[in-house]
């Protein structure tokens, strides 16, 4: 019997994606469901409190904050009753049940998801926000010398770089009082020593290497290309396959907290606590590769028949190229399979349907 979370810590869903499929399996609109509740909402409150309220502006203020308790609860009961209906419709698995640590291999995952709309998987998740990359990027110049200047502080503190410093000191101050141009070269010379001294020091102790100008506005340029606004959860169920993980790319208008960042603070880019991805699955990688292609077999019968090239083939090349930086930018590859998520929540307990 397939078991289904009692509470959960949602944090992810997509509102409207689960609205269509209610109202598909419902025949109706689900936004007219809605208004119909919060209308008759509205009047009970009213009837309750007589409409004595001594403030327009708090009676609009109570209408606003009981439309959006309206809201957040049918959040968690559209999710209940969709996740109920595939499941009972059995067009949805849930993976976790329905394999077992001894029968685990790419080939029985995948004959196990053969064939299904919709899977249900919990499991280690890990978050990536390429957004959040493309802002320590941009940071990282001021970041590394932050770094070299806190070094430099702390090793002012200690006895050698101390020493060193006054002897900088002196230095200068004999520069600035020679009589004779031959002692003032000396001097300096013997300074520059010192504050490469010191130089060594710091570049031992935070690494000489400094990052090249090129690579912070490079990945900025790169993301804004081919993945722009890009935030993924993979999770991989079974611990006894690491390499199996299901992917679904996040919208971020769907989460619940509109505070990114707050999310990742609170779970960790690596959570360490299982999460639930429920949704469609729409990519499963075959292990040869996809080999169909339609327009490259009408185009090879094009140059058997000495054709002129065509705008369209130049542009179906330049497709192809696309589809490569395509591959090489969704990190899915057989046995892994993609799916576009409905919710992604915490489950606090079970319940059976």
């Amino acid at each position: 019997m397939t078991r289904s979370p009692l509470l959960r810590d949602l944090i992810y869903f997509d509102f409207d994606k689960a609205a269509s499929l209610f109202s598909q399996s419902e025949g109706g609109l689900l936004k007219d469901w809605r208004e119909e509740q919060k209308n008759k909402r509205d009047q009970r409150r009213g009837a309750k409190l007589d409409i004595k309220l001594a403030s327009g502006e708090l009676a609009d203020a109570t209408a606003e904050e009981e439309a959006l308790i309206e809201t957040r609860v049918l959040h968690h009961d559209l999710l209940s009753r969709v996740e109920r209906r595939l499941f009972e419709s059995q067009l949805a698995i849930d993976m976790n049940q329905a394999l077992s640590d001894s029968e685990l291999t790419h080939a029985s995952i995948r004959t196990v998801l053969s064939g299904e709309p919709y899977v249900r998987v919990e499991g280690w998740a890990l978050i990536h926000d390429y957004e959040r990359i493309k802002r320590v990027a941009s940071s990282m110049s001021g970041l590394e010398e932050l770094q070299r200047a806190s070094t430099r502080h702390a090793l002012s503190q200690t006895g050698a770089l101390q020493e060193l410093e006054g002897q900088l000191r002196k230095l200068r101050e004999a520069a600035e009082r020679a009589s004779s141009h031959k002692k003032k070269q000396g001097a300096l010379a013997a300074l520059g020593q010192i504050e490469r001294a010191i130089e060594d020091q710091i570049n031992e102790a935070v690494g000489e290497r400094r990052i090249a100008e090129w690579i912070a506005p490079g990945i900025s340029l790169f993301i804004d290309a081919l993945m722009p606004g890009r935030m993924i959860v993979r999770v991989h169920p079974f611990e006894s396959c690491p390499d199996f993980y299901v992917l679904a790319n996040l919208k971020r208008q769907c989460f619940l907290d509109s505070d990114t960042d707050n999310i990742i603070f609170e779970y960790g880019a690596r959570p360490n606590l299982k999460l639930t991805v429920l949704g469609l699955i729409t990519s499963m990688p075959p292990e040869q590769g996809h080999q169909f292609s339609g327009f490259r077999q009408e185009q090879k019968d094009l140059r058997l028949a000495n054709a002129a090239p065509d705008f369209e083939g130049g542009f179906q090349k330049m497709f192809e190229s696309l589809e490569q930086l395509d591959v090489s930018t969704r990190f899915l590859r057989y046995p892994n399979v993609t799916v576009y998520p409905l919710a992604v929540y915490r489950p606090l307990g079970t319940e059976s349907d």
